[in-house]
């Protein structure tokens, strides 16, 4: 018999702890709305899958390692049943290092244990239940951040209305793939949806906010009851963000937030509601596949020229391309620079691979992948167009977080997504290697058998070395 169970839990941090996803140092003052990390159960008689989604910028493999032992020895659910992503809220606290930031080790503690925690309540509340996905557009809700100027060069954002501005370098996808769970009397228990775009923003900085990952949890909760936990994934956002350079909206902060929320909730209900209820049959299926990333070569030019840099405190001029052995096109402002150089130097300490993994998560004939990083919109694509299941979600800042994967002709342009540090280190070819893993496999079952999942995959494994 499937069954299905849920819950909600706060995971913000206390007031006064350092918020990530900027280049300046911030400290939490207030909170907009708290932090959860939503978690839904599935079993099919045989096996559980827990899948949380978490209003936090990032979790590394290591910190999901520890959540799934917890949760194997509490629950009994195998650690590759278990799958963790980041909406990549930009108010949440800091969990990895990034720029000079390093995450409060007590928080992380707790913070293991909340989400382990929420993972039991939700195995407690199994209930018989059915399932219903699909997909459904969003429009003026997904941009590509990246833009060819009228001197050649690739800009992030390069600001509203900019008549330099020549066209977007790169595609999007406005698909909402959505889930719905339900009760076999129909009422509705969680509505779990995937879109690849970036976060929207708040009104004040020093703010906690799930941003609109919230507000899209909230508009579900209005629409299909109170008991409906709306779980709302990051895609493959790496080049995309809801920065429309019209300003057609002419709103910002927690007012496009809500319309942002409000939006993409309209689309994956649209997407589920008229489809069929599915009860019987519906088998679970999870298999981890390691990845082994590549870091990027950095140059014995390279570390000198940041050791060099490092000793210029008061710089202001921008770096120019060809400083750094990535760096193409667009400079890097003065003030990015110490932070990138310090990134540099500690590149060239890291191994020169890690292990790190993708998932995937099978749930009767609805396809999750998950995959480790801020992905690149084009890898996104590329996998659901190869994918011989109805609907397939594909995941970013799924288990792991190895920074931005751009694609190897973003690498040949520049621009921010390129620039390497210790938050985003990997080499070029990475996200095509990844992509390659994934998409051999689709492109060879109908649907996958859990032995023959296994075996192509485990086969394949070493892409990327």
């Amino acid at each position: 018999m499937f069954q299905a169970g849920t819950s909600v839990t706060v995971v913000s941090p206390p007031l006064g702890h350092p918020i990530a996803g900027l280049f300046h140092r911030r400290e939490a003052t207030t909170i907009r709305d708290d932090l959860v990390a939503r978690t839904l159960v599935l079993a099919d008689g045989a096996i559980q899958v827990a899948i949380v989604v978490c209003d936090l910028i990032s979790l590394k493999a290591s910190f999901v390692h520890k959540v799934r032992m917890l949760v194997h020895d509490s629950c009994g659910i195998p650690p590759q049943n278990v799958f963790v992503s980041c909406t990549h809220t930009h108010s949440g606290p800091v969990t990895s290092p990034s720029r000079g930031e390093f995450p409060d080790p007590d928080y992380l503690e707790w913070l293991a244990v909340r989400i382990a925690d929420g993972i039991r309540v939700a195995q407690t509340r199994l209930e018989p239940a059915r399932i219903a996905h699909g997909v459904a557009q969003v429009d003026g809700v997904c941009f590509n951040r990246r833009y060819r100027m009228r001197d050649g060069t690739i800009v992030f954002n390069p600001g509203p209305h900019n008549p330099d501005v020549v066209e977007p370098t790169g595609p999007i996808d406005p698909e909402v793939v959505a889930l719905l769970v339900e009760s076999v009397d129909g009422a509705p228990l969680a509505l779990w949806s995937c879109l690849s775009t970036h976060y929207a923003g708040t009104d004040d900085e020093l703010a906690i906010s799930a941003d609109y990952y919230g507000d899209y949890a909230r508009a579900v909760s209005r629409c299909l009851g109170e008991q409906c936990v709306g779980l709302h994934a990051n895609g493959t956002s790496g080049n995309i963000n809801t920065i429309d350079p019209s300003e057609a909206l002419g709103v910002s902060g927690n007012a496009k937030a809500r319309l942002v929320g409000l939006a993409v909730a309209a689309a994956a209900i649209q997407a589920v509601m008229t489809q069929a209820r599915q009860s019987e049959g519906v088998a679970l299926e999870t298999i981890s596949v390691p990845f082994i990333a590549k870091r990027w070569p950095v140059t014995l030019d390279d570390i000198q020229m940041a050791r060099d840099l490092l000793a210029q405190p008061d710089r202001t001029e921008p770096l120019a391309a060809g400083s750094w052995s990535y760096l193409k096109g667009q400079p890097i402002p003065a003030y990015q620079i110490a932070p990138y150089a310090q990134g540099l130097l500690e590149i060239a300490e890291m191994p020169e691979t890690r292990e790190t993994e993708i998932q995937f998560v099978r749930i009767g004939d609805f396809l999750i992948v998950g995959l480790p990083g801020e992905i690149f919109v084009e890898f996104g694509l590329t996998i659901k167009a190869s994918s011989s299941f109805p609907s397939t979600a594909v995941v970013g800042l799924a288990n792991d977080i190895i920074g931005y994967i751009p694609t190897e002709s973003a690498f040949d342009e520049g621009g921010y997504e390129t620039w390497r540090s210790a938050g985003s280190w990997t080499a070029r070819g990475t996200g095509e290697a990844m992509t390659q893993l994934v998409c051999e496999y689709l492109k060879t079952v109908e649907p996958p058998s859990r032995v023959n999942l296994c075996a192509n995959l485990n086969e394949r494994s070493g892409a990327g070395t």
